[in-house]
């Protein structure tokens, strides 16, 4: 085998792995016949191997029949790739014209010296012999060469096509024309002395069509392979979509941990989707699955520590959630919608493209409110940050007892509040202060509710007053009052006198909002005369307290 025949054997190598893989992952037309038509160039470059091996020339010529069968089809199966690439669907006639043509070739190759009339020897060595029909081939050829040079013509002009498919179009243009390069071998079968270099030119082109495929998702071909883990979670999307109907699906993963799936259907032209399609859908997933995260991450919290203080307030929040959530996946599902109408040539992109700009607005939007929303519950759940700012604690009581207002005439509990006119300001979280009182209102009136039988009247008494540098509110019922021996236990984590039902979390919780504000939170009971919470929290300096009320007013 001389260097000639080793250098030809490692192109046609190449060009049939590649083809052999392509065939056996592809998923669409355009695969299949890239797949194809490196098998065909296998043929070309085996074909030139053959002949440079030194094989007896009978043995060799009939090597050269075979490759020849094979190779004449290579302008159709060309022609064709690049018409299903670019989309000219309107060439379905001329590429059936090709393929007759190269149908009739493949005979007119084992009819004796009309297509081929033996070999023609030069000081390189040997080359085929084209006999008088070997001219209607090359017409074929030149005419395929030109009319792919007119396809990616017309691609350029192309304006509704996406960044990745005109890069794509760019690097396959390229190698297309490299390609052709190579069909200045059929020199030498018309007595022309001229070496093949054909196996520099599909070189090229193959190196150029890997860096596509590879870089630019040129054919959409995974070429890494799956681990363990991956096919594992492949397998079970693909059981869920089987399910749904679905082709393609999107893992919801968020810490290692996938949650979920965004299921979609089969393009219309079977291709895959675009960078940009994967970009996008990429985004909402990424964003739906922290989202819910978050969203999980802290119900699973509130459940592990049962607290009930929090769950007076996380209820609300969880359902304004809900609204951000369910308003990211309506726009997300008509923006496929249109695509889907684009690709069908239903819809134009021109008519399209304002809507799709304002519906990612909108999920923008719904996933910053969504996360809004979560961080605020977060803070809840974190006592030792707050967010200091002018506020009247008057008014923060008021919004408890207007939380617990179903809860109050429930029990039918009777409220009695007094606080001075001019109660001074204070520096607090308006909404971790909340809490608070609604866990102590809460407290208080299920206690005087489960001993309503001793004949104890509901009242409940909200009052506020000065204490030198302190403000300081109190509430009181007219409950059964708790042990002594519980009482110095009470704002200790996990200790209730509520048994089973309670969770210990409520009193400790509030203290460290109220300690995290600077201030004081005490007890004070006796069995059957009831209980009462004191709380200080320093003023705020500087504060006209009188004109603060005037203006709340």
């Amino acid at each position: 085998m001389t260097a000639y025949s080793i250098t030809f054997s490692i192109s046609a190598i190449s060009y049939f792995g590649l083809g052999v893989w392509v065939v056996a992952r592809h998923k669409n037309k355009v695969q299949k016949l890239y797949g194809i038509l490196c098998i065909t160039t296998c043929l070309w470059q085996g074909l030139w191997a053959i002949v440079f091996a030194g094989l007896p020339e009978p043995v060799a010529y009939l090597w050269l029949k075979i490759c020849f069968t094979g190779i004449v089809f290579i302008p159709a199966v060309l022609y064709h790739f690049f018409s299903e690439f670019v989309g000219a669907e309107d060439n379905r006639h001329t590429v059936t014209a090709i393929y007759i043509a190269c149908g009739l070739f493949a005979v007119l190759v084992w009819a004796e010296a009309l297509f081929l009339n033996g070999f023609n020897t030069y000081s390189w060595g040997n080359s085929a012999k084209a006999g008088p029909l070997y001219k209607l081939f090359g017409l074929v050829i030149a005419f395929v060469i030109v009319r792919v040079i007119l396809l990616f013509s017309k691609m350029d002009r192309y304006e509704n096509i996406s960044d990745i498919r005109k890069r794509q179009g760019r690097w396959v243009k390229t190698a297309a024309l490299i390609y052709c390069g190579g069909a200045v071998d059929i020199l030498s079968n018309y007595g022309v002395p001229v070496f093949p270099l054909s196996f520099l030119c599909l070189g090229t082109a193959i190196i150029l069509f890997g860096y596509a495929i590879l870089r630019l998702e040129f054919l959409a071909i995974s070429v890494h392979p799956e681990n363990y883990e991956e096919m594992r979670r492949r397998e079970a999307a693909s059981e869920e979509m089987k399910r749904h109907g679905m082709a393609a699906a999107f893992p919801l993963v968020s810490q290692g941990e996938v949650l979920g799936y965004l299921l979609l259907g089969e393009k219309m032209s079977e291709e895959s989707y675009s960078k940009e399609d994967i970009l996008l859908l990429r985004i909402v997933a990424n964003q739906a699955a922290l989202a819910y995260q978050r969203v999980r991450y802290l119900e699973m919290a509130v459940h592990g520590a049962r607290t009930e203080m929090l769950g007076e307030i996380a209820g609300g929040f969880a359902h304004e959630i809900k609204t951000p959530l369910a308003n990211i996946s309506l726009p997300a599902e008509l923006s496929i919608m249109d695509i889907v109408d684009i690709e069908q040539g239903k819809r134009k992109v021109e008519e399209v493209l304002p809507e799709l700009k304002l519906r990612l607005k909108d999920i923008m939007h719904q996933t910053f409110k969504a996360s809004e929303k979560i961080e605020a519950i977060r803070q809840f759940s974190k006592p030792g940050q707050v967010q200091l700012e002018t506020v009247d604690l008057a008014k923060i009581l008021q919004n408890s007892l207007g939380l617990l207002d179903h809860l109050l005439r429930k029990t039918n509990t009777r409220v009695r509040m007094d606080f001075p006119a001019a109660m001074p300001v204070i520096r607090g979280d308006a909404k971790q202060l909340e809490i608070v009182f609604v866990n102590l209102i809460k407290n208080a009136a299920e206690a005087m509710a489960l001993h309503s039988s001793a004949g104890l009247a509901r009242e409940l008494w909200l009052k506020g007053s000065e204490e030198g540098n302190w403000v300081v509110a109190t509430i009181k019922d007219s409950g059964p009052g708790i042990k002594r021996t519980d009482v110095g236990h009470l704002f200790e984590a996990y200790f209730t006198t509520k048994g089973s039902e309670g969770t210990g979390m409520g009193l400790f919780l509030s203290r460290q909002v109220i300690k995290a504000h600077g201030g004081q939170i005490d007890v004070k009971s006796e069995e059957g005369k009831g209980t009462e919470f004191i709380i200080r929290l320093p003023k705020s300096a500087g504060q006209d307290h009188a004109k603060f009320h005037q203006a709340a007013a």
